[in-house]
């Protein structure tokens, strides 16, 4: 699973109107096949009571003749669907957010129930 948040707040629709948050971002699944790796997850922000409110997918597409292994798969695999979801931000959703404002989310409080 990997998981980014913003380094600073954006404003994002709730029920509440549009209020500024820390747009995270979770990459919890994925696939392979001979020619692609897959992956899936979500944006979403944490609500007044810290849980997660789900907002747009995320379809991460990547070609194995595009990945390198440095020897460890896991590593190397994580490293890609970062980069395949940071480059994907110029097409689609992406709440006004770009590359640069995103870094790894490193909170040990499990907003997902996961």
């Amino acid at each position: 699973m990997l998981k980014l948040k913003t380094k600073t707040e954006f404003g994002v629709q709730t029920t509440q109107g549009i209020e500024q948050k820390t747009i995270r971002v979770i990459i919890n699944g994925g696939s392979f096949d001979i020619n692609n790796l897959l992956g899936n997850g979500y944006f979403y922000y944490l609500n007044e009571n810290l849980q997660a409110v789900q907002m747009n997918g995320i379809s991460l597409f990547k070609l194995w003749a595009d990945i390198s292994s440095s020897g460890d798969l896991k590593t190397e695999l994580t490293h890609v669907l970062k980069d395949a979801f940071l480059e994907g931000l110029e097409e689609g959703v992406n709440y006004g957010t770009i590359a640069s404002d995103y870094e790894i989310d490193n909170d040990e409080i499990n907003h997902l129930n996961e």
